[in-house]
This record gives C-alpha cells, structure tokens and sequence, in this order.
C-alpha cells in the first residue's frame, strides 16, 4: 500500500467517486488548460511546466470512471510517483482529510466497478467514503515509458 495509515489525505472528485493520495507526495495544484501534446488511453500528454513537461494521467479512465467532462473547476493535481512525477487531472479539488490507520482499510474485492488494482485502500472519516489511489502503480511498464518518451519529446523538454 502506497498510503500509510495515520496520514493526511488530499481528496478530489473524479466521475462519481472521491479518490484521494497521500499529501506528501502531492506537490501542487494547477489549472487544467489542455494538454501541448496529444497522448493515448488514459495518458492525456503533457502540461508544460516551468521545470519540464509533466506527463498527464486522466484518473477516471485509468481506474474506469466514464470519462472527464471540462469544468472550470477541472485541475491537476501535480504528485511524486515511483521515479516519476506525473500530473493527475481530476474534476476538482476536495479537502485534506485527517485518517487515522482505523480509518483505512483494504479495497473491497467484490461491489465496486472500477478497477481496483490502481487503488490502495479506502479511507472512512466524517460519513465520508474516500478510495485512495496507489500511486505507486497506477502506470504500468508500458505507460511509464510511453509518459517519459512524451515528455522528451514535447516542446520545452529539458536535454
């Protein structure tokens, strides 16, 4: 599990669902004003970014939430993934949520139709169901590669 129990929780909307990761590793908020690139499945490009590109993952699709719809309050989610940083584009921002380790538990195996092998654990605080992305495998191999070729190719990647 990429969450450790006893940790604050970023939460945002995705389709019908509030997802959330651990706030260490989400290092900022920004408007989501389109991809500079096109991308594939659930990889939407990149987003140029004073350091870099910065690969894009539409959330929904990857964890099977029907697709995004642009709002004004549609952003991305700037967070630390294994050995890449990677931008999560979500409908809108949630809250910080306080959860205790009795407060997580694992992903139930049977009643959800989404695709659980992206998610870590669901966190219960305040009445509030919250399914806590693994950020750790959200991408596979395949996708991995594909957002860091994305990123060398995209215009303002650094050599």
């Amino acid at each position: 599990m990429s969450l450790p129990a006893g940790r604050q929780v970023l939460t945002f909307r995705v389709g019908g669902g509030e997802y959330g990761i651990d706030l260490l590793r989400a290092r900022e908020i920004v408007p989501f004003v389109g991809p500079s690139a096109p991308g594939t499945g659930c990889l939407r490009g990149t987003l140029p970014l004073a350091d870099g590109p910065l690969p894009l993952v539409e959330v929904g699709v990857k964890v099977g939430e029907p697709p995004l719809i642009l709002t004004p309050r549609t952003c991305v989610v700037v967070a630390d993934g294994p050995g890449l940083r990677v931008g999560l584009i979500v409908d809108e921002i949630g809250a910080v949520l306080d959860l205790a380790a009795a407060e997580v538990g694992p992903v139930p195996r049977l009643g959800l139709r989404l695709r659980i092998e992206h998610l870590a654990g669901v966190g219960a605080a305040g009445g509030r169901l919250v399914l806590l992305l693994d950020l750790d495998h959200l991408l596979d191999e395949r996708e991995r590669g594909a957002a860091l070729q994305a990123c060398v190719a995209a215009p303002g990647a650094h050599p």
